[in-house]
């Protein structure tokens, strides 16, 4: 017992000298252009709230496959990571069981979504669910005329890389209309200022 006690104030005694010490030391001089460390910190990035796409969509949508340019937009919905979608596709289209067949497809559509980047904006991923309009008609090789204007929902999916204004990515899209499934595989380039 006599032992613990002649430690605990040992400790005690070293550890108010040493209080003591650091009160009665001039305080550090403050820090000048010459003595000042570099501040570490990551890379600076663009905050961006607007983006334009060029689309391209190999999808099918009620009976009909395409091939079909896009434009789509977004705009950041104040600082959050949701933004406004809006997309305009318009393509020749062919009956899915017969290539012989002629027809178009128009879709417009918006919606929101959500977007996050990664690695100092170099890889960005997104998500979001839009709703519209899809019509599509065509006519088959013995002349029969199909046509169908219906609402379509479409959760969609993907990820862009790039820099801070130039970008380029896949996405996914799988919705449905009261018709069918709508489904694309999508390449965008894009702005996004």
């Amino acid at each position: 017992m006599k032992t613990l006690v002649t430690l605990a104030t040992l400790l005690v005694t070293a550890s108010i000298a040493a209080a003591q010490s650091s009160l009665t030391e001039p305080a550090p001089a403050p820090a000048t252009a010459s003595t000042a460390q570099p501040a570490t910190s990551a890379p600076p990035t663009v905050d961006v709230d607007r983006y334009a796409q060029l689309v391209i969509d190999y999808g099918g949508t009620q009976g009909a496959m395409y091939v079909a340019p896009a434009l789509a937009g977004g705009v950041r919905i104040g600082s959050s990571p949701l933004w406004w979608h809006g997309m305009v596709l318009a393509s020749s289209a062919k009956e899915v069981d017969e290539s012989s067949s002629t027809g178009s497809t128009l879709q417009v559509r918006g919606g929101i979504e959500a977007r996050g980047c990664f690695a100092v904006n170099m890889v960005c991923a997104y998500a979001g669910l839009d709703a519209g309009l899809s019509h599509t008609g065509y006519t088959d090789s013995n002349g029969m005329a199909t046509s169908s204007t219906a609402p379509m929902i479409v959760p969609r999916g993907g990820v862009d890389f790039g820099g801070d204004h130039v970008r380029i990515g896949p996405g996914l899209e799988l919705g449905v209309t009261p018709q069918g499934p709508v489904a694309g595989l999508t390449l965008a380039f894009g702005l996004q200022w």
